[in-house]
């Protein structure tokens, strides 16, 4: 029997040497659909299709067929090429995001059956929308454009919330091993004059007013010292987060008997700024150093992680934000506990006017973020007398109108500095018209 087998491979010559298929896709009417069969050969490469168009084999369909049948020439070609990997149509890369079946609906354990309904009614909408583009062929105009016809008359809360799902979907897709379209489109999340308004609402919620020097110490007595370092620049500075963490190696700062000062190089606006210290956060940036160690590593990063490794830039590249929340947050809590415990103790005591006082640093404090400090230091610049231009270059500002927006009134300066101002307090002398017309 073998060799019956071996005598029949060998004894045909035109099974054996069978021409080999021409290259180039054609379509082919199979099981009463046009289906795509051949191979595309590019640059040495060869990608062998065997793909259904579902589309009835019909002669009026033909010619659709034959789109479908060029547009995965050309994706191939892109990839290999370009290097550009093949889109999807909306609704068939949303299919697959939320994890439907051919019925559409949700498979167990998909998506699909863990968002929310207003999460999946955004979805609908959205195919329903644009659901037979191609996500690469989408711009950010059509983008823009369906968010405004969607929201005209809506608050620019309400258009956030419905673009987030939306987001979150584009991010996917834009994701390895997808890449379905190139980045996250930057749809505007409402008018700027709406978000301007929006900022100054939520900057004038900021009792920075309250938030003493003596709090903001209890507060950072509770850090540990990886954080509480980074927490004292921030104060001193009103740096931003991002450029603590990421903005300055350890040659960047300068603890001497001449000088004591910190270089930011990764800021906001893409500017260097060389900011003075306090002498408190001196002293705790000496102890810092005396526990991080390795201080021939000059390129490296200043501020360690509590494990003395760099922060990772990962948050900041996908706009999360900082990378120290989980400590920050910590230390929040147990300086709150703390300020609660005492407010305890102080009634029981009887001092009830000091017990509702720490009640109320607690119930301040669980307002308390990073970004507080670059308004209190604004604030409190300012206040103690500080010119608006050293303000600006302390805390690396470039227009006025910026540190105006981060100042916040302090009434008990507002008062002191009133009650410092040169108004009499003698009943005014007659004038002389006054004279002149009694006489």
């Amino acid at each position: 029997m073998v060799g019956r087998r071996l005598q029949g491979t060998q004894g045909s010559d035109k099974a054996g040497k069978r021409a080999k298929a021409p290259a180039g896709l054609r379509l082919i009417a199979r099981d009463g659909c046009w289906h795509i069969s051949g191979t595309v050969r590019v640059k040495g490469h060869s990608v062998r299709i065997r793909k259904s168009t579902e589309l009835p084999a019909r002669d009026e369909l033909r010619g659709t067929a034959g789109d479908i049948l060029r547009t995965i020439e050309q994706e191939i070609a892109d990839q290999i090429i370009y290097g550009i990997r093949p889109s999807r149509a909306l609704a068939i890369a949303a299919t697959e995001y939320l994890g439907l079946d051919a019925q559409g609906q949700p498979l167990p354990g998909s998506r699909a059956a863990i968002i929310g309904p207003t999460d999946r009614a955004i979805m609908a909408e959205l195919i329903e929308a644009l659901g037979g583009r191609r996500l690469d062929k989408i711009t950010l105009a059509e983008w823009n454009a369906l968010a405004d016809r969607r929201h005209a008359g809506n608050s620019r809360e309400t258009r956030i919330r419905w673009l987030n799902p939306i987001l979150a979907f584009l991010g996917w897709c834009a994701a390895e091993p997808r890449c379905y379209v190139p980045s996250v489109p930057p749809i505007e999340k409402g008018p700027q004059a709406a978000k301007e308004r929006g900022r100054r609402r939520h900057r004038k919620r900021r009792n920075v007013a309250d938030l003493t020097p003596e709090l903001l110490a209890f507060l950072f007595g509770f850090a540990p010292i990886h954080l509480k370092a980074q927490l004292y620049a921030e104060w001193s500075t009103g740096a931003r987060v991002s450029s603590v963490l990421f903005g300055c190696a350890l040659g960047d700062l300068l603890l001497s008997e001449h000088a004591n000062q910190i270089t930011f190089h990764d800021t906001k606006n893409g500017e260097r700024v060389t900011a003075a210290l306090h002498p408190a956060t001196v002293a705790v940036l000496q102890d810092y150093l005396a526990w991080r160690g390795r201080l021939h590593e000059r390129d490296k990063p200043l501020f360690l992680t509590d494990c003395r490794e760099p922060y990772s830039r990962r948050g900041l590249e996908q706009g999360w934000g900082g990378a120290n929340k989980q400590a920050f947050r910590a230390m929040r809590r147990r300086a709150i506990l703390a300020k609660l415990r005492a407010s305890v103790k102080l009634r029981r005591a009887g001092e009830l006017e000091a017990a509702l006082a720490a009640k109320g640093q607690a119930k301040l404090l669980r307002q308390v973020t990073q970004h507080w400090l670059r308004h209190w230091f604004a604030t409190y610049a300012q206040a103690a007398g500080m010119p608006l231009r050293l303000v600006m270059e302390q805390g690396g500002w470039r227009d006025e109108r910026s540190v105006l927006g981060y100042q916040h009134d302090v009434p008990a300066v507002r008062r002191r500095l009133i009650e410092a101002l040169p108004i009499g307090t003698e009943a005014p002398a007659s004038s002389p018209a006054a004279g002149k017309k009694e006489a």
